[in-house]
């Protein structure tokens, strides 16, 4: 599934460091596929044992000089022993290790090779000695003649190959092929956290508490502000968590990414979409179950206030994750935690809960702070959706905080409107929020996938600089 539908497969040295046991489990597999999906698999092997030198359909074997055999492999170990070969596999080789043994000792070398035998001299074996250079040429020329003269051309190098990782020709299936490979494979590894137990009783955990610090609010005056630090404090759970589980993903993948760019497995653009969005299901998932749970043991609103809420939790998951990923992208690994520590810092207090705006040196830098726009777009749901008033209390005109509408002129009520002006956002329209957050995720995904882009390329491009070399 790593190569989206390939025509053919490629394996360079598969089964390098595995014993023969887990060996013959790799190459039974890759035999399964290869059959299932009508695959072409090509893999290069080295001192195969005889039961995964047999599970190979056909053999190409090779010298430095080029071909010197292609065919069958159950047949391979026979091919040589008639003339003009004159090698015969020995009863106490199998047909991998013979055919390995005849190639590297130049058996069929046609320059002034060395005449050295890699079989140990204890080993009592009937096998002639290394011909001589007619002999050798004699054995190249009936090569020649079976499959023919440069059978196997030089071909261009394949870092030479490579084009820019934007070239979308390079791929051999569609772009949406891509992504639905890409999601299969991610979702194998994500699937299983979606409703792990440890993340959702620590989100329910958190609920509940919440629920229960602020439990069954009414709609009088008094609960004006538990509404308002209640509409603070479900939000910035899922401002932290998506943050920092996003600082990881370029350091984990980045080595990997760089190993199938280099042989063009997919786009960058494919990757960077599927795996970004398919690791917020789990932050989906449970915070539903979180803001449900904290709804409804706060009494904070009725369905479309929960809408609301929602939604907004969902736009602050993909714009944190969105900064998240700058910041794994463009800061150095070491570096990651004390810079995304910090801005979590900066987001959590410049958002007028607990300074006003205006008494801080810098007011403007509300307006830089993504969690100012979420704040504004949560107390919307709270309090403007559902157009709810509140009762006043029982204060005189110097006890209330909305003189205007509990005093002797008012009404006796406090309409949302007022709410927000009193918490200084009522500039803040849900519009503008939502804008705002849009255009802090698409700056900071946009900028993460160019950073990221860029470094792939410079990686490509030290290895083609490299292979020149």
């Amino acid at each position: 599934e790593m190569w989206p539908t390939p025509r053919p497969l490629g394996g360079g040295e598969p089964l390098s460091g595995l014993d023969a046991t887990i060996a013959f489990t790799v190459v039974s597999a890759l035999g399964d596929q290869a059959r299932s999906q009508n695959v072409a698999i090509v893999a290069s092997v080295h001192q195969p044992s005889s039961r995964i030198f047999l599970a190979f359909d056909k053999l190409l074997l090779l010298d430095s000089e080029g071909l010197v055999y292609r065919g069958p492999t159950a047949t391979a170990g026979d091919a040589f022993a008639a003339a003009p070969f004159n090698l015969p596999c020995p009863d106490a080789f199998s047909a991998g290790d013979w055919l390995m043994d005849i190639v590297v000792t130049g058996e069929f070398a046609t320059t002034e090779a060395a005449e050295t035998s890699s079989t140990p001299k204890d080993l009592d074996l009937e096998r002639p000695a290394t011909p001589g250079l007619e002999a050798r040429r004699a054995r190249r020329a009936e090569i020649d003649r079976l499959y023919g003269v440069d059978s196997l051309p030089r071909a261009p190098s394949t870092l030479q190959r490579r084009q820019s990782v934007r070239a979308k020709d390079d791929y051999s299936v569609p772009y949406g092929e891509q992504i639905r490979v890409l999601f299969m494979r991610t979702w194998k590894e994500v699937r299983s956290s979606v409703f792990e137990k440890n993340a959702v009783t620590l989100h329910l955990g958190n609920a509940t508490i919440a629920g229960l610090m602020w439990w069954q609010l009414s709609h009088r005056e008094r609960d004006i502000w538990p509404r308002v630090t209640l509409s603070f404090a479900i939000p910035i759970a899922w401002v932290f968590y998506p943050l920092i589980s996003s600082l990881a993903v370029v350091p984990t993948n980045e080595v990997m990414l760089k190993k199938e760019l280099s042989t063009n497995s997919y786009a960058l653009e494919a990757w960077f979409l599927v795996v970004t969005t398919t690791l917020l299901a789990p932050m989906f998932a449970q915070s539903a179950l979180h803001v449900s749970l904290a709804y409804a043991l706060s009494n904070l609103g009725p369905v479309l206030s929960w809408l609301g809420m929602y939604g907004t939790v969902v736009l602050a998951l993909l714009t944190f994750q969105s900064i998240g990923l700058f910041f794994s992208a463009a800061v150095p690994a070491a570096n990651l935690t004390t810079v995304a520590m910090l801005y979590v810092t900066f987001a959590f207090l410049f958002t007028g809960i607990f300074v006003p705006i205006e008494n801080t040196p810098f007011p403007w830098l509300a307006f830089i702070n993504p969690m100012f726009y979420v704040m504004g777009l949560s107390l919307h749901a709270v309090f403007s959706i559902t157009r709810r008033t509140f009762r006043c209390g029982d204060f005189d005109d110097e006890g209330t905080e909305y003189p205007k509408s509990c005093g002797d002129d008012g009404d006796g009520t406090i309409a949302a409107v007022e709410i927000l002006r009193e918490y200084g956002l009522r500039i803040l329209t849900p519009q503008i929020c939502v804008g705002a957050l849009l255009a802090f995720l698409l700056v900071a995904r946009f900028a993460a996938l160019f950073i990221l882009k860029r470094r792939m390329r410079a990686h490509l491009r030290a290895q083609s600089e490299y292979a020149r070399a």
